[in-house]
């Protein structure tokens, strides 16, 4: 049990740093340049889009940790050495992307069967994302302090046992599964309609994300409650999921937010909203794990492009005018459609 514990907390501890430190870098050294808006879409190309053909790279490793290790390596020599604009940029993406990859099939691995344990780790990078452009900003903290926090994790993950826990099955109700979809048989046109939804579902998830605005959220306390909320959903998404089963999970989280998007011209509303939304992020993640197993690689890397398809709208300027409480609550209920659409295949929530 400790050595498992081990293995997650330093995962999820080197994911806050990691995505902090990407951002204090683009944020410190890259957003005085006069194509900042260009250089995030080329980081968020290599952060995201990069992770699917790494997957594939990572599925034929037997070690993750030194891609992972490889990636705060390259956040290193971004921190020290006097790169221009864009060099900083495609090297902080890209040691993003090693990190990610390297850490996400790592933990898919060692914690097989389970949605808890992805949740949590994916659950930290949104508070280190926040906090890095804070103290990015204005630049107030030498480069060193990161570069040292990425020495020590450099060593940590590299060093880190690999040996992979014992199969810990959900102890919630989980959904029986029909005769006819056997567990050694996964072809491709059973699973093409589910793996299509799910798709769809993380990148209107990724899309929702980057347009939310409400007139409450300048207020000092609630930029920061917003991203504890997105922390706290993700990681909870997975312990229900574990606990009572992915599809009451889906049905629950995406149902109750579409709702409160509605009411979300209130803080505490909208706060519970994004809480509940977040949560079918590891549940995507294990889903596509259980449609293609073995692939945890590619798998993972295959979430983050559809985070970045969900990104292009954005950075296109193809926002529609005046985004508004019905436009998030609908895009909330269509997720849901498109879980129940890919839930006819039962493959996915065991």
């Amino acid at each position: 049990m400790k050595k498992t514990a081990t293995y997650l907390i330093l995962y999820s501890s080197a994911h806050f740093f990691i995505d902090f430190t990407c951002a204090y870098l683009m944020f410190a050294r890259v957003s005085g340049s006069s194509q900042f808006a260009l250089m995030l879409f080329f980081y968020n190309f290599c952060a995201f889009a990069l992770q699917m053909p790494l997957g594939l790279v990572t599925d034929r490793l037997k070690r993750c940790g030194s891609l992972s290790a490889a990636g705060c390596l390259l956040l290193i020599l971004s921190l020290l050495l006097p790169f221009g604009a864009l060099p900083l940029t495609l090297a902080a993406g890209l040691g993003n992307a090693l990190f990610h990859i390297g850490g996400g099939t790592g933990v898919l691995r060692f914690y097989p069967g389970r949605c808890t344990e992805p949740g949590i780790f994916v659950s930290t990078g949104a508070i280190g994302l926040y906090f890095g452009t804070i103290a990015g900003k204005p630049a107030f903290m030498p480069a060193w302090i990161p570069a040292l926090v990425m020495a020590a994790l450099f060593f940590l993950l590299l060093f880190q046992s690999e040996e992979r826990a014992p199969a810990e099955p959900a102890v919630g109700r989980q959904p029986k599964r029909p005769p006819s979809a056997p567990d050694s048989v996964t072809t491709a046109p059973s699973i093409a309609f589910p793996f299509i939804c799910l798709m769809l579902v993380v990148c209107l998830r990724s899309y929702l994300g980057l347009i939310l605005k409400f007139d409450w959220k300048s207020q000092t306390p609630f930029g920061l409650i917003l991203i504890l909320a997105i922390v706290c959903g993700k990681a909870l998404g997975g312990v229900l999921s574990d606990r009572f089963g992915s599809w009451r999970t889906v049905l629950v989280s995406l149902g109750a937010s579409g709702v409160l998007f509605l009411l979300s011209g209130s803080p505490l509303p909208g706060i519970a909203a994004v809480l509940l939304f977040n949560m079918t992020m590891p549940i995507t993640l294990t889903a596509f794990v259980r449609l293609l197993p073995g692939q945890q690689g590619f798998c993972f890397g295959l979430l983050t492009f559809a985070l970045f398809l969900g990104f292009l709208p954005v950075a296109l300027n193809a926002v529609p005018g005046g985004t508004s409480i019905v436009l998030y609550a609908a895009l909330a209920f269509l997720s849901l459609l498109l879980m129940a659409a890919a839930w006819k295949n039962r493959r996915w929530d065991r």
